[in-house]
């Protein structure tokens, strides 16, 4: 059970119930655990409020008390110099551990209407759509994977490492994106998951149902993990998902509903339909994201017989 749970612990896909048992699993297991097992749990925890406060110093304690009474390895040296050296070791894998999880990562939000691009330092690109937030370790080591934790949308340009065959991770609530080198658009907001694969090729780990599924150009994976539900759609147009980074949203086909869903998530801001028929009213045109204003006053423009109108905390439309 343990082992099973660090490699998924390593996987990034530990549930928070999970993390919880595997605590309590080092906490009795007589082997002390490694600094680099600590240093996922400690980054792990930080994704869930109620793990914030890890047994870290309780677990050395009471490797340190087996050791004191005799439970460790035997060794040959006298009693006292064996606490001293196990005290000695302890003391330093705590400081190796310590010093390997203090909090050297990066975050980066954006705030409503607001759109933010930059390169990460091994050459990867991010576009953060508005509202978002992505977070990511300052060193990545050779031979292991990069990860980025992502809430919001964002769109990637992965850049590839053939001479390490490092692949990049990016983890949202509901699942693992596990890509080479490729450009992708994650949007993991209205609790659930969305993935469109643009180039290249991608695997996606499935928290909750712990499966695997391979994403090729033009496929678009809707996932959810309070729900378990999966909807796949292949040959999709990338405009429709792709298009914010540069100003557009792009709809086909699209309901009011979806469209207003898409300008709150961006803008923070508030519609209420008077006529619940209206949410069903399609759009076909696009509109620019980068002017609120001119966004709404062209969907107020093009769509016949209904109105908007700008109320104290929300928009009108009837």
């Amino acid at each position: 059970m343990k082992d099973e749970l660090v490699e998924k612990l390593f996987r990034g896909t530990c549930t928070e119930e999970e993390l919880q048992l595997l605590f309590q699993l080092i906490e009795s297991d007589p082997n002390p655990p490694s600094p680099e097992l600590m240093k996922r749990l400690w980054e792990a925890s930080r994704r869930y409020p109620k793990l914030k406060e890890i047994p870290f110093e309780r677990i050395f304690a009471k490797t340190l008390s087996r050791i004191d009474r005799g439970q460790g390895p035997k060794l040959w040296f006298s009693r006292p110099f064996v606490r001293i050296a196990a005290g000695f070791l302890l003391l330093g894998t705590a400081c190796i551990w310590f010093w390997m999880a203090q909090p050297d990562s990066t975050t980066v939000q954006t705030a409503f209407g607001m759109q933010q691009s930059f390169e990460l330092s091994d050459g990867s690109k991010i576009d953060l759509n508005a509202n978002s937030e992505v977070s990511f370790s300052n060193r990545w080591e050779a031979g292991r994977d990069r990860e980025i934790w992502l809430d919001g949308e964002a769109f990637f340009v992965v850049e590839k490492k053939p001479e390490t065959d490092q692949k990049m991770k990016v983890i949202t609530d509901d699942l693992v994106v596990e890509v080479l080198g490729t450009t992708f658009n994650v949007n993991s907001k209205g609790g659930k998951t969305v993935v469109y694969l643009e180039e290249g090729s991608i695997r996606l780990h499935l928290k909750t149902i712990d499966s695997v599924l391979v994403m090729e150009p033009g496929d678009l994976v809707v996932y959810s993990e309070q729900s378990g539900e999966i909807f796949t759609k292949r040959r999709e147009m990338a405009e429709l998902h792709t298009s914010w980074k540069d100003g557009v949203l792009t709809f086909e086909d699209a309901s009011l509903r979806e469209v207003i869903h898409k300008i709150e998530e961006i803008y923070g801001v508030n519609f209420k339909v008077v006529e619940p028929l209206n949410y069903d009213r399609k759009v076909n045109f696009p509109l620019p994201i980068q002017e609120l204003d001119m966004a709404i006053s062209i969907l107020d423009k093009t769509m016949t017989s209904i109105t908007i109108q700008k109320e104290a905390d929300h928009y009108l439309i009837e």
